[in-house]
C-alpha cells in the first residue's frame, strides 16, 4: 500500500465512480442508513447477517456513498487482496443500488473530515468513504453503519447517529426485528472470520442474554 509523502495533500475532487444521480437526493427520498467499506466487508462474512439485513422491514432504504465502490475495488486489487472485499462490492451493487454522490459544496468538508479520521496517514483515499458517508448522512438524516470507531466518533461530533454492525444488531434485538438465536449465529460468524473483536462479541452476547439496549 502506497503511503502519502509526509505533509502532502491529495487533490480535493469528487471520487464518485459512477454517474451522479439525475436529480439531487433529499432527506425525504434518501436512504435511511449508509454503509461504509468495513461494515460491508464484515456483513458478507455472515450469511445470516446478509439474510437479516435484506429481510422485509428490517432496514429502511439502505444505501452507500459514491466513494465506497472505489475503496472496495482498490482493496480487492491489492496483492494479496483484502479478504471479502470483492464479495462485499458485489453484494452492495445488487443490494444497495446506485451510490449517493456528495454535493459540490460538501467536497472540502469531506476531505477535512477524512484528514481528521486518517490523521494524515495511509492511502490518499483511505477513510474517504467514511468521511463522505458521514457528510452525506448528515444531509440525508441517515444512520451511519461503520466498523471504524474513529469514524463513528467523528460522526457523532457532526450530529450523525452512528452504529457498528454489532450495535445495529443490538438495536434490532431491542426492537424485536431479530431473534437472539439469529443474533448469536451472526456474532459467531463474525468472530470466527476475525471481523469481530472479542470484547464486542462478549458485549453483544450479554445483550442477547439480558435484552439490554446497546448503542455501540
Amino acid at each position: 500500500m502506497n503511503a502519502l509523502p509526509q505533509n502532502s495533500q491529495p487533490p480535493r475532487s469528487s471520487h464518485c465512480s459512477c454517474p451522479p444521480p439525475s436529480k439531487p437526493v433529499s432527506a425525504a427520498s434518501g436512504p435511511g442508513s449508509l454503509w461504509d467499506t468495513a461494515s460491508l466487508i464484515s456483513l458478507v462474512c455472515s450469511r445470516a447477517a446478509v439474510k437479516h439485513v435484506r429481510g422485509r422491514g428490517t432496514l429502511r432504504d439502505p444505501g452507500w456513498a459514491s466513494a465506497i465502490p472505489s475503496e472496495l475495488r482498490r482493496l480487492h486489487s491489492l496483492d494479496p487482496p483484502t479478504a471479502h472485499a470483492g464479495q462485499a462490492h458485489r453484494l452492495a451493487v445488487s443490494w444497495l443500488g446506485d451510490p449517493i454522490r456528495e454535493l459540490p459544496e460538501e467536497i472540502d468538508t469531506i476531505w477535512d473530515l477524512r484528514d481528521r479520521i486518517a490523521a494524515g496517514t495511509g492511502h490518499p483515499d483511505e477513510h474517504l468513504g467514511e468521511a463522505q458517508s458521514i457528510v452525506v448522512a448528515r444531509r440525508l438524516d441517515a444512520v451511519l453503519i461503520s466498523e471504524d470507531a474513529g469514524a463513528r466518533a467523528e460522526a457523532r461530533v457532526e450530529k450523525v447517529r452512528a452504529l457498528s454492525l454489532y450495535g445495529m444488531l443490538g438495536v434490532h434485538l431491542q426492537r424485536g426485528l431479530l431473534t437472539p438465536e439469529v443474533a448469536a449465529t451472526i456474532v459467531a460468524d463474525l468472530h470466527g472470520s476475525g471481523r469481530g473483536p472479542r470484547q464486542v462479541s462478549l458485549h453483544l452476547r450479554s445483550l442477547i442474554a439480558t435484552g439490554h439496549v446497546m448503542t455501540e
